[in-house]
């Protein structure tokens, strides 16, 4: 039989990030292999001499496993010949995620350090804003980031709250209302410094430009986590940090920080687009009112005098752009902290 044309077929009836993922592990194992469905062993040690790292390993096996799997279910391979399972060929599991977050105080270094927009070059600022969005609005990921827009929700409660639907659960087929975004002030403050509100358009349109097709969607979406990721890393490097995060950190970090200041589980679950039953509803907000929800993720930067400023959106670009032109003709820090609110510990810093 040719399990490479089985291969071929089954890759076809995936979602097309999946199958992207089934044809990657293809070509690969056309590459370093005779392409025979005995060939999963030499394979496997040649991905691990080239240098592929155990995620890519782990991710390319298991769509060969999920070949061997339906080629045994339809008659086509012997089951004695399955080259997985104990004692056999083993997929690796890739990296821990557990150990890929940052917290709260760290999330504030990063905040401030995007505040003052003249220490980070624009892109690679952007890039940390695109980062911080995701963490501040619910641990979303980038392609749901593209997708979100200014709706109705905005206006009706003066910028205060937005609202989604996870593409994973519309992907499945869910009928999926959203997901309420809570903005605090800080999120308020990003989101007025990366962009300006405009009814029913999209708030990044610079992550997928003007790429329609779904192919060429998740082409953009994957770009834009590798260029997150790439400017995350010079971040981290630039403040001595020895982690080198990318944006499925913003997803990890915005659970971990929250149940580790208390926050509630369930809501912890739902404001990330979880659900214990059913499709993801807006059935959590008559649970936990806006209110509670604003206060509940205030807990992702940290509480201190420094971030009362941050929160209030005092130390935002444009006051920022003011004192220092002020400092620049020469009058006083005291004087200019009085007119614009900025302590005098800011703006030693700015």
């Amino acid at each position: 039989m040719d399990f490479c044309k089985l291969w071929e077929d089954i890759s076809a009836t995936k979602k097309l990030g999946t199958k992207v993922n089934y044809d990657s592990a293809l070509d690969s194992f056309r590459r370093l292999t005779s392409g025979a469905p005995s060939d999963i062993g030499i394979w496997k040690t040649e991905m691990e001499r080239i240098g592929l790292s155990s995620t890519t390993v782990g991710i390319y096996l298991r769509a060969a496993r999920v070949v061997w799997n339906e080629g045994i279910e339809s008659g086509l391979l012997e089951r004695r010949d399955y080259p997985f399972g104990r004692k056999k060929i083993r997929i690796p599991s890739g990296n821990y995620r557990k150990t890929s977050n940052l917290d709260a105080g760290a999330m504030t270094e990063l905040y401030r350090l995007y505040c003052r927009e003249d220490c980070l070059p624009r892109d690679r600022r952007h890039s940390l804003g695109l980062f911080l969005t995701m963490y501040l609005a619910g641990g979303m990921n980038l392609a749901d980031l593209a997708d979100l827009t200014w709706d109705e929700i905005w206006w009706e409660t003066d910028g205060k709250a937005l609202q989604y639907s996870r593409k994973k659960t519309r992907d499945r087929g869910a009928s999926a209302c959203g997901i309420v975004i809570p903005v605090i002030p800080a999120l308020h403050d990003l989101l007025m410094m990366e962009t300006k509100p405009r009814k029913g358009e999209r708030i990044f349109p610079s992550i997928i430009g003007r790429a329609t097709s779904p192919e060429a969607v998740l082409m953009k979406v994957k770009e834009g986590n590798q260029t997150v990721r790439k400017h995350m890393h010079s971040i981290a490097s630039q403040l001595g940090w020895s982690v080198r995060p990318s944006s499925t950190w913003a997803r990890h970090s915005y659970a971990t920080v929250l149940i580790r200041a208390g926050v509630p589980e369930r809501y912890v679950s739902r404001s990330m687009g979880h659900a214990d039953s059913g499709p993801v509803t807006f059935r959590y907000i008559d649970e936990f009112p806006l209110e509670q929800q604003l206060e509940f993720n205030s807990h992702l930067l940290v509480n201190s005098a420094g971030e009362a400023e941050i929160a209030s959106g005092r130390l935002n670009t444009e006051i920022a752009a003011i004192a220092r032109n002020l400092r620049s003709l020469g009058i006083p820090s005291n004087l200019i902290a009085r007119a614009t609110g900025i302590s005098e510990g800011e703006m030693e810093r700015l």
